[in-house]
């Protein structure tokens, strides 16, 4: 049965490889904000700059970026834990 100070020094082995390696990954995308240094710069260029292209009403306080599905309908999470769905327009469809 191990002790408490070996179970301690595993621990400190294994949080230590996360300080040496940090920036070891085999994903395509290592982790939240791109890069191990979260700038969220990438190593891509837009080729022209982007346009609004609608505007919509007053939705309130958003806590959570927008969520597109595949027909183009976006959703919101609003800070009293309601949904809206706009359509690619920018329409309100429905709030819950």
């Amino acid at each position: 049965m191990l002790k408490f100070w070996q179970y301690f020094l595993v621990l400190l082995f294994i949080f230590s490889l996360y300080f040496l390696f940090p920036k070891l990954s085999f994903a395509d995308w290592p982790g939240p904000r791109y890069d191990f240094d979260k700038s969220g710069a990438v190593p891509y260029q837009i080729s022209e700059q982007p346009q609004q292209i609608w505007v919509t009403g007053n939705l309130g306080f958003l806590w959570n970026p927008p969520t597109v599905d595949s027909a183009g309908n976006i959703y919101l999470g609003t800070d009293i834990g309601g949904v809206i769905s706009l359509d690619k327009n920018g329409t309100k469809k429905w709030a819950t």
